[in-house]
């Protein structure tokens, strides 16, 4: 368990569903190549990665955030902490991912909604977010 600004913060481990084939999806996402599971990866980006970055950009608090493909969902609980945004909402283009990042929000307690869309088409109206993080969509 680590603690962060005296607040403690343990990880939440998430069981991989199966992975489906792609292929007989839309184009789009067929285009899509998922990141590997690596929790070792996962934990230095959640408790190293994260809170670096948001300490060195200083990012406003409180406003409505986006974190566009979110993935399993690491970066949420660290997002929700640290910058206690009114409204936290997360997308990302693979299914089953977003069922993670889902199963992490509930599981960490977060008001936090994850939905599937894809990055070049947001289901979102221009304007709805104060700010819009990426951790590494490629």
């Amino acid at each position: 368990m680590s603690s962060t600004a005296g607040v403690a913060m343990s990880p939440q481990l998430i069981e991989e569903p199966r992975i489906d084939d792609l292929s007989s999806r839309e184009p789009r996402a067929a285009e899509y190549e998922r990141f590997g599971n690596v929790e070792a990866r996962n934990g230095l980006q959640q408790r190293v990665e994260i809170p670096l970055l948001l300490r060195a950009l200083r990012p406003p608090c409180g406003g409505r955030v986006l974190e566009v493909g979110c993935g399993r969902g690491i970066a949420l609980p660290v997002l929700a902490e640290r910058l206690r945004p009114v409204e936290l909402t997360a997308v990302d283009i693979d299914p089953i991912l977003v069922a993670i990042a889902r199963q992490r929000v509930r599981a960490n307690g977060l008001d936090a909604t994850v939905v599937e869309g894809d990055l070049r088409d947001l289901p979102f109206d221009d304007g709805s977010f104060d700010l819009v993080v990426d951790f590494g969509t490629c």
